[in-house]
């Protein structure tokens, strides 16, 4: 498969959660008050990601390497990145909203906090699914760490 081709697929999911970003913040924004410190960051991430579906769809259709075959690791990181940076982005919009439903408790606010945190726990659920990972020690990391710099000395005393 062309690399293009997994591109197309994760913009369309891309374009599809900023859409729905979009309509909870116009939902929220009247409700914003001023000293909301979530306000002007997930106001930010809407407008730059509008200009960077642009640039990037762009950047997909004409870019002439995106016909060479997939690898296993960019069609991973190019699908899994659309369950991944939208929990980022409902998270902050999540904080927004419960940032204003805490001073001003309206049915209003309690409806988008909740379509938000339904949201972030479909994300979740679809990443841990998607993504094989695992937790490795940190004792573990450590003594891979200190046996390489172990080794190197070593190497370099020879």
């Amino acid at each position: 498969m062309p690399r293009r081709e997994i591109l197309r697929l994760a913009m369309n999911r891309s374009k599809k959660t900023l859409q729905e970003i979009k309509e909870l913040f116009n939902k929220l924004e009247p409700h914003i008050t001023p000293d909301n410190p979530f306000y002007e960051a997930i106001k930010s991430f809407i407008e730059y990601s509008e200009h960077h579906i642009k640039a990037e769809e762009k950047w997909i259709e004409q870019e002439p390497s995106l016909d060479e075959s997939v690898t296993v690791a960019q069609a991973f990181n190019a699908y899994l990145s659309t369950y991944w940076e939208p929990l980022l982005r409902y998270g902050l919009l999540y904080r927004a909203i419960d940032y204003e439903y805490e001073r001003n408790p309206l049915n209003t606010l309690k409806e988008l906090r909740h379509v938000s945190l339904v949201k972030i726990n479909e994300y979740m659920e679809m990443f841990n699914k998607l993504a094989k990972y695992y937790v490795v020690p940190i004792r573990n990391l450590v003594q891979i760490q200190i046996t390489a710099i172990i080794s190197t000395v070593l190497s370099i005393q020879k």
